[in-house]
């Protein structure tokens, strides 16, 4: 596959920008050409004033239906209930992405 950082201008279609963060990642299989987009929000200490600490998934969206040449993208649920106790950041991605 092929994954490409991204920071947005200017938002996708079905993605509103008041309530997701302008960076992430696009994930592309080229076999099938699905499309995938993750996400992410910043996290800061000290109450959002200090240094940045990582970034949490703000959301996972999958291609939901194509007009005009155009991509209009859903948000994918985030699976919770399937998300082990000592799952970490990374884990709980792959679990997310399994279900996209």
């Amino acid at each position: 596959g092929v994954v490409q950082i991204l920071s947005l201008g200017m938002f996708p279609e079905g993605i509103n920008p008041d309530k997701y963060g302008f960076r992430g990642i696009e994930l592309v299989d080229p076999s099938n050409d699905a499309h995938i987009i993750v996400l992410f929000e910043r996290l800061f200490a000290d109450r959002g004033t200090g240094g940045g600490v990582g970034l949490h998934i703000d959301g996972v969206f999958g291609v939901e239906k194509v007009v005009k040449g155009r991509a209009w993208w859903k948000l994918i649920p985030e699976p919770k209930a399937s998300y082990a106790s000592d799952y970490n950041r990374l884990h709980k991605l792959v679990k997310y992405l399994e279900l996209a």
